[in-house]
């Protein structure tokens, strides 16, 4: 039945929504490529597999982020938890960014106003959150993250529901600060989160093509 219901999804058109269910005849293969030739790579997005992703993207978090920020004394199941039910809701969507076909980036799709951000803004119906969790050991190539965001955007403009996205960092993190502003980001605003202060962003539509154009 499930299979069933899946298929019937699938033959609606159910499959270009951006954050939708997946069920269980779903395949987490890759939904979307993007060639970066002056740079050699080639950035690809497929849904996040629990089986295969969750340990290395658990790992991640452990490297990337104090124990106060990420509770990583807690078990993995935690995690298991979180991207499952972010994989059963149609309001986000976990997905595994790969560079020449090897994992790099956990990249998450939100509607802004099922996620944090949408508190402190005031979000309209097209708001698409996006976050991303690189690897630790992939930040210091100055270039990769760079081209992670733009396939992110890329794929997430193709659907025709999202109109902006919206991005916002730590203000200490001045990697992914000064990455936004060179990526076509508009600053929005200064955040003072549960947790930490941050700087939002948003891109439009319009305002990413006019980026990609110019370069």
């Amino acid at each position: 039945m499930k299979d069933i219901l899946t298929h019937r999804r699938l033959a609606a058109g159910y499959s270009r929504i951006l954050c939708r269910p997946l069920g269980y005849a779903d395949k987490q293969e890759i939904v979307y490529s993007s060639p970066f030739p002056v740079n050699g790579y080639t950035i690809a997005l497929r849904p996040l597999n629990i089986l295969t992703d969750l340990t290395l993207a658990y790992e991640w978090l452990r490297l990337t982020y104090a124990r106060n920020t990420w509770k990583t004394n807690g078990p993995v199941k935690q995690l298991e938890e979180v991207y499952t039910q972010m994989m059963q809701c149609d309001f986000a969507q976990p997905f595994m960014v790969l560079q020449d076909n090897k994992p790099v980036c956990v990249a998450e799709f939100h509607h802004a106003r099922h996620h944090e951000v949408g508190l402190y803004y005031e979000s309209q119906p097209g708001d698409y959150a996006v976050s991303l969790l690189l690897s630790p050991d992939k930040k210091k190539d100055k270039d990769l993250p760079a081209c992670i965001l733009q396939a992110c955007l890329q794929y997430a403009f193709s659907f025709t529901e999202v109109d902006r996205v919206i991005a916002e960092f730590n203000i200490h993190n001045s990697p992914m600060n000064e990455l936004v502003s060179r990526s076509g980001f508009r600053f929005m605003k200064k955040a003072d989160m549960l947790d930490r202060i941050a700087n939002m962003y948003c891109i439009s539509r319009i305002g990413f093509r006019q980026m990609v154009n110019s370069q």
